[in-house]
């Protein structure tokens, strides 16, 4: 088990970085802007940069996660509705908005240690991102 001092990577301090690691925080900030789609593209056009290439990697994995998680969610409730004749229509905008706003404060809190220049690894798509990006 992991504890959260290894969770994430500080690459130098905040206040002396480089124009190279400026455009590298950048870049791998961008990679998660448009989810997968920044991510795939980020992966390609800076595929020699191990700090970009982490987060967009973990950016196509997370997008996966919330896709796989929203389409999971509508299933159970589908049937949950159907099996409670109605009543569990309730349930579904409820649980869009948590999981929309959760995802969200993933989203932005993952941006924001990019372009401080850190490599925060979210659990379990962290360490897979990690491990596919060869940092």
């Amino acid at each position: 088990m992991a504890n959260k001092k290894t969770k994430l990577t500080r690459r130098t301090p905040s206040s002396a970085f480089s124009e190279k690691q400026r455009n590298s925080n950048l870049l791998g900030a961008l990679a998660y802007v448009l989810g997968a789609i920044t991510g795939i593209i980020m992966y390609f056009v800076r595929n020699n940069d191990p700090f970009v290439r982490f987060h967009a990697i973990q950016s196509i994995m997370f997008s996966v996660a919330v896709l796989i998680l929203h389409v999971a969610t509508t299933m159970i409730l589908g049937v949950l509705t159907i099996l409670t004749l109605g009543i569990g229509i309730i349930l579904i905008p409820i649980m869009f908005i948590i999981i929309g706003f959760g995802s969200f404060v993933v989203w932005i809190y993952v941006m924001y240690k990019a372009i401080l220049g850190e490599k925060y690894r979210l659990p379990i798509i962290g360490e897979l991102a990690d491990r596919y990006s060869g940092s």
